[in-house]
């Protein structure tokens, strides 16, 4: 596998009230020419012909769930991972774990799709079951990247408005639990050429509860948000 393209999408129920999402002739058109689709809030298993299909879904089936599809013609370097952490069941999040096999240097890449509920959302009972989804996806990516390199997908309903998702002495108030050396606490670089801006300037102005979790992880586990970064998401911004 040289390259291939990763697709995130909350689909908002896999039955629809237009039908089985896996039987929309323009939802198969638009995930067909892509390597790995990470779904959320499925609410069942979404199967497509050409693809295998990772669930994790609500006992009840109702709401919430993921799940991550691969292109058959590359299931021979990607696998599901078994969680690298003991997660509650209690919790709210549902996740799904694969790993890419780099054949070139031997360095695995994870693949993370998460759905986290809404801070307010009948699913969390409390404040405290998103602090614990949260702590229990932190472990995992901490856990992943001691192995290789992670990228997070999914839907967490962290809404980080404006934010800079990199800690300065400006904005040390967003974060906790940084180290009192900011310099040595991240030390992400995007890569000449990349189609990555520098600058967030999402046009998604608007901050929630999980924003300062979310920052938390990304942070501490060196990591960068593409919301605000990329296009379609960027406003007003050259692409550096």
């Amino acid at each position: 596998m040289s390259t291939t393209s990763i697709v995130s999408w909350n689909i908002a129920h896999g039955n629809g009230i237009c039908g089985p999402k896996q039987e929309d002739p323009d939802f198969i058109k638009i995930i067909k020419n892509h390597g790995i689709i990470c779904l959320q809030e499925t609410g069942s298993d979404i199967t497509i012909p050409g693809f295998t299909s990772f669930s994790d879904l609500r006992t009840s089936k109702r709401g919430g769930g993921v799940t991550t599809l691969v292109k058959e013609s590359l299931c021979t370097q990607i696998s599901k991972l078994k969680s690298p952490v003991d997660a509650s069941d209690t919790i709210s999040m549902n996740y799904i774990i694969v790993k890419i096999q780099n054949m070139i240097n031997n360095t695995p890449m994870f693949i993370v799709n998460a759905y986290i509920p809404p801070a307010n959302s009948r699913r969390n009972n409390s404040t405290s079951d998103s602090l614990n989804s949260f702590e229990v996806l932190h472990e995992i990516i901490s856990k992943l990247s001691e192995d290789g390199e992670v990228i997070l997908c999914g839907d967490l309903n962290a809404r980080l408005g404006l934010a800079d998702d990199l800690p300065t002495e400006s904005n040390i108030s967003d974060f906790v639990d940084v180290p009192e050396d900011l310099t040595s606490c991240h030390s992400f670089t995007i890569p000449p050429n990349c189609p990555v801006s520098h600058q967030r300037n999402s046009k998604d102005s608007g901050t929630n509860s999980h924003r300062s979790h979310l920052l938390q992880i990304t942070s501490n586990c060196n990591m960068i948000t593409l919301n605000g970064r990329t296009v379609g998401d960027s406003a007003l911004i050259p692409l550096l």
